[in-house]
């Protein structure tokens, strides 16, 4: 039986199929997903200081951000640190990373991205 022809019916696109993560790469993803996850709770805590009801939620210029700045820095620092490992741990499988390497660097980036904006009244609503 011949392979399938292109659009025959079964043709599939020539090239490399995508490595599976191994062992190693799968613990570090997840620990960063994990990290980003810690370092999102740190951060949405310390939010939201002396905030009223009446203005939407959006912070007036009279309001402090942050109840706690310190523990925002250290949650956005993790999140930094997840975002790096997913990253490095992304670049290691090249040419054609595993799926699960692209999700999990997508979501760290995001959620750092996510941290970013919030002071800048992306959490107004």
């Amino acid at each position: 039986m011949s392979q399938p022809k292109w659009g025959e019916p079964g043709y599939g696109l020539p090239g490399t199929p995508r490595p599976k993560a191994s062992r190693g790469h799968k613990r570090a993803l997840w620990g960063a997903l994990a990290l980003g996850v810690v370092g999102l709770s740190l951060y949405l805590w310390a939010l939201g200081g002396n905030t009223d009801t009446n203005n939407n939620g959006c912070i007036d210029g009279n309001e402090t951000v942050f109840a706690h700045p310190w523990f925002a820095l250290a949650g956005l620092v993790v999140a930094m640190v997840a975002a790096l490992l997913a990253f490095v741990v992304y670049r290691r499988n090249r040419p054609r990373p595993p799926k699960m390497a692209t999700v999990i660097v997508a979501l760290t980036i995001g959620n750092v991205g996510l941290l970013a904006l919030m002071p800048l009244g992306g959490a107004c609503g």
